[in-house]
């Protein structure tokens, strides 16, 4: 029946993106932020009870009514602070310092001054047949992110550069920070809130999130999952082209 739903959603907003481009890009633009606005809103809600419950026992000394107010907040901020923190476990692989393999960084950084992205700052080489970008989120989104290249070493021995440079240009095109960035940054972050959907599915873990985090993650996830759907799938499109384009040149 999930899936049932995923699908129709995702056919109601390929259709509206067909339709309405533009209006379709703001609105996935304003569900991405109000999952900001709801955690950063929950987090600044929170110590300001705490802020407020302080300052009531300093000037009043201690009434009933505080214990409410601390505890309150304090769970509020615990909550956000379940929700919001990273999931966040090192790759699996050896990480190579660019002193190791200077050839591989040298043709990144070209890559990132084609396509205009931030740049890779660690290649990890896995045993997996693939390459893909992984971004470590620091501090809730206030740090600058960090980007690892995990390149499969089975794909990197059995293709030539100028194929390993095309593959490569593809997957950096995510990185990318033209007039196209809202399509990039959705299909970064549904990488990143991957490890939350699959949170949702747990009930056990859902119920440490706490009940309004819960119930408004239970709205808001299946929503944005589909509507991203589309951003996303598009910008692989538009990261095929670019890269097909660059490594023409």
């Amino acid at each position: 029946m999930e899936h049932i739903v995923f699908v129709q959603r995702v056919e109601a907003y390929e259709q509206a993106s067909a339709e309405q481009p533009e209006a379709f890009r703001w609105r996935v633009l304003g569900l991405s932020l109000l999952a900001v606005a709801w955690v950063w809103g929950g987090l600044l809600l929170g110590l300001a009870l705490l802020a407020c419950t302080a300052l009531s026992f300093v000037r009043d000394g201690f009434q009933g009514l505080q214990i409410f107010g601390f505890f309150g907040g304090l769970a509020l901020v615990l909550s956000v602070l379940r929700l919001a923190r990273s999931d966040w476990v090192a790759p699996d692989g050896i990480q190579v310092p660019q002193s190791e393999c200077p050839r591989l960084y040298e043709a990144l950084e070209r890559i990132r001054q084609k396509n205009g992205g931030s740049r890779v700052h660690q290649l990890v080489i896995t045993q997996d047949y693939g390459v893909r970008i992984v971004q470590q989120v620091r501090l809730g989104g206030l740090l600058p992110e960090r980007n690892y290249l995990l390149l499969g070493l089975p794909l990197a021995m059995a293709i030539d550069r100028p194929r390993l440079i095309a593959v490569l240009t593809q997957e950096c095109a995510h990185l990318r920070r033209n007039p196209a960035w809202l399509g990039a940054w959705v299909y970064r972050a549904r990488r990143r809130m991957q490890g939350l959907r699959d949170r949702l599915a747990d009930a056990r873990q859902m119920t440490h999130l706490g009940w309004l985090n819960e119930r408004f993650m239970r709205w808001y996830l299946p929503r944005w999952w589909a509507a991203s759907f589309v951003v996303a799938r598009h910008d692989e499109l538009m990261a095929d082209r670019m890269a097909a384009r660059l490594v023409s040149k």
